[in-house]
């Protein structure tokens, strides 16, 4: 669940798109690469294990030295391939159309068929790791005379999730699958155009937001005239949609929005999450009461941070019990549920949170986090918080989401049951695992009817859009 941006332009674009960048670091900690077009049409790429900041200070992309027109940039979050540099973004190569370059978000799951067919002649050479390399393969291989219809060609034989854009030394082109897994907006100013994986990256850089890239769509920018032009769009072939739910709960940042007419940004629909959980946590406790007079309301709402915040602004709102933000998070640590491995999500949870004692001190507290994964995180906040120096009373974990039971194929890292502990223990083991008093999920015909249709929930309910 990478994030990709593109930009083209008359004037120069590197501080837009190191903006706009910057505001998508949230979307993956392994990689981030630039692929530029100066005045001169001559591409240069830049490729960098670790964040943003750290690639555009170590080429000094930012001292002036290239007049750069066009360019697409990329944060990773590998799901396809080791993070290694060989697999950072942009994946370039040269071919019968010159150099093109590719940044890619999403996973291509008919990858295996595909290197097959490209390698019946036994020429096929891989240079990364990656899936997206194909989609070069297959325009360089394609027998149509232009970019533009080698790229239609190539698409036309992709299966699952991908969003991605692609600079040549003549045009930017902005790619998104038919079922619109992942996210893919435009945005200009009076003489440029951004592409981005979420409007907030749009709004860094300083464009106005004009409408998502539509499912199937091919969209061109030439760099002579600067015009959009639509070249495929799948239309009435159109499969049902399904956008990636998980994406909503957990990796987009709350200041962007999820419709192309800016209607509802995410931090309202994470709250309406927080509100309906709040429901259905009170339903259960009320019961408890019930059967004993004497159990009083918890004393405070605390979010995990920062996924969990607005779903526990919602919650506290809705329950009408205190919001107290005293689970503060170190923000020079990363986010752990991107770490590549287990150890890593491990320590990093370990660095990453830091209660506050008196705060919490005698207190019956809820504890609201956006999704329960692994279990990592809530183990250990659950642990640090039942310990002498914070001395809770009792901890109630709600999950502003449905169990997560099943692995995601289409780009986000959960490749296995194994992983999940929703798939390998009933809610009452879960509880205990996490040594918690409750846990209340958000029921998942609740979570469906606040999103809407045209979503996939295969990670909740198995529902698999396309076949792997």
């Amino acid at each position: 669940m990478c994030g990709i941006i593109g930009m083209i332009s008359r004037d120069d674009v590197i501080k837009p798109l190191a903006l706009g960048m910057l505001a998508q670091q949230h979307r993956g900690k392994e990689s981030a690469g630039v692929a530029l077009l100066n005045s001169g049409r001559e591409m240069v790429i830049f490729r960098k294990m670790g964040f943003v900041n750290e690639l555009f200070q170590e080429y000094d992309l930012m001292g002036g030295k290239y007049d750069t027109h066009a360019a697409i940039g990329h944060i990773r979050y590998g799901t396809t391939g080791n993070s290694t540099i060989k697999n950072a973004h942009p994946i370039y190569g040269k071919c019968k159309f010159g150099r093109i370059a590719i940044v890619h978000n999403g996973n291509i799951t008919n990858l295996a068929s595909l290197q097959a067919r490209c390698n019946e002649s036994h020429t096929l050479i891989n240079q990364t790791e990656t899936d997206t390399e194909i989609i070069l393969h297959l325009i360089a291989r394609s027998q149509e005379t232009t970019l533009d219809k080698a790229l239609i060609d190539a698409v036309r034989q992709l299966e699952g999730a991908f969003s991605f854009l692609l600079l040549s030394k003549h045009a930017l082109y902005a790619v998104r699958d038919q079922r619109e897994f992942r996210g893919l907006v435009i945005g200009c100013t009076e003489s440029s155009y951004v592409f981005a994986s979420e409007t907030v990256a749009i709004d860094a850089a300083g464009a106005t937001f004009v409408r998502e890239v539509a499912a199937g769509e091919i969209i061109k920018i030439g760099l002579v005239n600067l015009e959009a032009e639509t070249i495929m769009l799948w239309g009435m072939d159109t499969p049902p949609l399904a956008r990636c739910a998980f994406e909503l709960v957990y990796l987009q940042s709350p200041a962007s929005t999820r419709t192309n007419t800016r209607s509802e940004d995410i931090y309202s629909v994470r709250q309406r999450f927080g509100m309906k959980l709040a429901e259905c946590f009170l339903d259960k406790y009320y019961n408890r009461i019930r059967q004993d007079l004497f159990v009083p309301l918890p004393d405070m709402v605390i979010p995990v941070p920062d996924s969990g915040n607005q779903a526990a602004l919602g919650f506290a709102n809705m329950s009408k019990i205190p919001f107290e933000p005293c689970l503060i998070r170190d923000h020079y640590s990363s986010r752990t549920f991107l770490s590549p491995k287990q150890k890593h999500r491990e320590y990093g949870v370990r660095t990453k949170f830091h209660p506050s004692p008196h705060l919490l001190a005698g207190k019956r507290i809820i504890i609201v986090d956006d999704s329960l994964v692994r279990g990592t995180t809530l183990r250990w906040v659950v642990s640090e918080l039942l310990k002498k120096q914070c001395f809770v009373k009792e901890v109630h974990v709600c999950i502003a989401a449905p169990p997560i039971r099943h692995p995601c194929f289409y780009g986000v890292d959960m490749k296995s049951y194994d992983e999940l502990i929703a798939a390998q223990k009933k809610e009452a083991e879960i509880c205990d695992f996490i040594g918690a008093d409750s846990l209340t999920y958000l029921p998942v015909e609740s979570f469906k009817k606040i999103l809407g249709d045209s979503y996939c929930m295969a990670c909740f309910n198995g529902d698999y859009p396309v076949q792997v």
